[in-house]
């Protein structure tokens, strides 16, 4: 897959969500010329640049099918999974299925947190955490059904009330 990526490509980034590939451009790094894929995620003011040749082991794939945002709603609406008590491990766990590329563990996390922060609340760097889960999922959605991002994020939100 990634070595037919061109520039107008959306691709999913597992840390950013849903990015246009923007350019692929060749640089000078650390005294050599490398290319580079230049990604713009939908859902923040930034650019990503991947080095060409460890853009398979970077964790980007295409987007998902529409049909999946079915079982992404499926899991927003189950119960809250069991969590460790000991916030480093809860902590570690998010942190992998958020990167981990999988919607729908990445909904399990928004799901999780959504449930705590109604209940108990969040603290700071869980807030992160749910606010970081939630605009990859977003930011899919923008791609895949061709919405604002407004509409996404109201999608979501109906998904985790229902």
């Amino acid at each position: 897959m990634l070595s037919q990526i061109k520039q107008g490509d959306i691709v999913i980034h597992p840390a950013h969500g849903a990015s246009e590939v923007v350019a692929i451009e060749k640089k000078e790094f650390s005294g050599q010329r490398r290319k580079f894929l230049v990604l713009k995620p939908i859902m923040f003011d930034m650019m990503v640049y991947i080095p060409a040749e460890n853009a398979d082991h970077a964790g980007l794939r295409q987007p998902v099918k529409r049909e999946h945002f079915t079982e992404v709603v499926k899991v927003l609406k189950q119960k809250e999974s069991k969590t460790s008590d000991n916030w480093q491990r809860r902590f570690r766990s998010y942190n992998r299925k958020i990167q981990s590329g999988d919607l729908c563990q990445v909904a399990e996390v928004v799901r999780n947190l959504d449930r705590k922060n109604r209940t108990k609340g969040l603290s700071t760097t869980e807030n992160i955490l749910l606010e970081r889960a939630f605009t990859i999922l977003a930011s899919e959605y923008v791609c895949v059904k061709n919405v604002d991002k407004e509409v996404a994020c109201a999608f979501f939100i109906r998904a985790l009330t229902a």
